[in-house]
């Protein structure tokens, strides 16, 4: 009840461009929208989840944490996306991981208005090619997301390489 009423007020906040957190790499593949960090509502929401966290005797056994960081608030709509940039490892990791993701966010489920509701992602990934500038390679990544959701969304699709 805590959840569905702290998801009204977030909802019905103010979000700006989520690239006001980003680094210089991050805010080239970042397109979506977050709750202003220093909005009262965003401080308010950050101290009820870290609050409800440190009242978790689950999450702290699993997690063990030294200290949480407050949350940021995210939202992604019709056309925003997040580029995901991986330092080491070849195509086989790079799928891994993708592939990871899309699991675990497929696991989830949210109960909207007494139905239960599926959350599926959708991947495109590129390995670096020499030559490539961060435009080129996220190019790539793009155009292989377009052929993930084109092929039935809900999957993991690899940029020729």
């Amino acid at each position: 009840e805590d959840a569905l009423a702290l998801r009204e007020r977030i909802v019905a906040a103010e979000w700006v461009d989520g690239n006001v957190t980003s680094g210089s790499g991050a805010a080239t593949v970042k397109r979506n929208r977050q709750l202003p960090e220093d909005a009262p509502i965003t401080q308010a929401a950050q101290a009820e989840v870290t609050s409800a966290l440190m009242d978790n005797a689950a999450f702290l056994s699993a997690a063990l944490p030294h200290s949480v960081f407050p949350p940021l608030f995210n939202r992604y709509g019709g056309g925003e996306e997040f580029g995901l940039l991986i330092a080491e490892g070849g195509g086989g990791a790079l799928a891994q991981i993708a592939e990871r993701a899309r699991r675990e966010i497929g696991a989830l489920s949210l109960d909207w208005n007494g139905q239960t509701v599926t959350v599926t992602a959708s991947f495109g990934t590129a390995l670096r090619r020499d030559g490539d500038t961060p435009n080129s390679l996220y190019e790539r990544a793009d155009h292989a997301l377009r052929a993930a959701k084109e092929g039935g969304r809900n999957r993991v699709e690899a940029a020729a390489d």
